[in-house]
């Protein structure tokens, strides 16, 4: 959308992914000037014992080092997933890098990813929802205009937990409804059902499919005269199958 972009990859097997797109790729951080984005969208890998932000912590110490020490409006915009509370951590690791990128001179901001892998590309560049937080509303208003080109819905916050936040239960969502139906799918088999038909209908017919209004207030009872028995009924009936 006629933005002068660089895009600095440690891997070679990535740059080589790029080259191939059309994408010019280096594996060197030059010194970053006045009046520039930064993305930073290195891999966090988890396990049981939480999210792996070592690459994170690398990738900003690495922009806070190369940062001009005379460089004014500089934004580096986190796009990784990461956990509530990734963010002051990342201030803490630009100053430490770089003691001249405070205040309005350079500015953190969380603004995740929302990327399918199958998909990632088209959105990309046609994305669904764009979260952009920060403390800065110049910040929040910079980046606004940079991805509005792009189109889609732009929701703000000046609290980076809602940001961070966000991304982690968009993506638990994701797979709290792909676990729903593969054990729906398990129980429709043992009890001779059409599991895929089930699928459809119920898609159709029950509220938290066509309504995303629906259950999202958090701290209501779960209750009434149907859902709780009925989930207790089913689970005992499935394991006697």
């Amino acid at each position: 959308v006629g933005h002068r972009v660089a895009l600095v990859e440690l891997d070679a097997a990535r740059r080589a992914d790029a080259t191939r797109l059309g994408l010019a790729t280096t594996d060197r951080l030059e010194q970053i000037a006045s009046n520039t984005v930064v993305m930073i969208c290195v891999q966090t890998p988890a396990d049981r014992t939480g999210f792996d932000l070592r690459p994170l912590e690398l990738a900003v110490r690495s922009v806070g080092a190369a940062i001009a020490h005379d460089a004014e409006n500089v934004i580096v915009a986190i796009r990784s997933t990461v956990p509530p509370g990734t963010c002051d951590l990342a201030c803490h690791w630009l100053h430490e890098s770089n003691t001249a990128a405070t205040g309005d001179a350079v500015a953190i901001a969380c603004m995740p990813e929302f990327l399918r892998q199958a998909t990632a590309v088209d959105d990309a560049r046609r994305p669904r929802v764009t979260v952009i937080a920060s403390p800065n509303p110049r910040t929040i208003e910079t980046l606004t205009e940079l991805v509005r080109p792009l189109g889609g819905a732009v929701h703000t916050s000046t609290s980076f937990v809602d940001a961070e936040m966000i991304k982690c239960a968009h993506n638990a969502f994701n797979a709290t409804k792909i676990s729903f139906w593969n054990e729906m799918f398990a129980i429709g088999k043992s009890f001779g059902a059409d599991p895929t038909k089930v699928a459809q209908v119920v898609a159709a017919s029950a509220e938290a499919s066509w309504n995303p209004e629906y259950g999202i207030r958090g701290g209501y009872p779960y209750e009434g005269a149907c859902l709780p028995k009925d989930a207790v009924g089913l689970a005992v009936h499935a394991a006697a199958a």
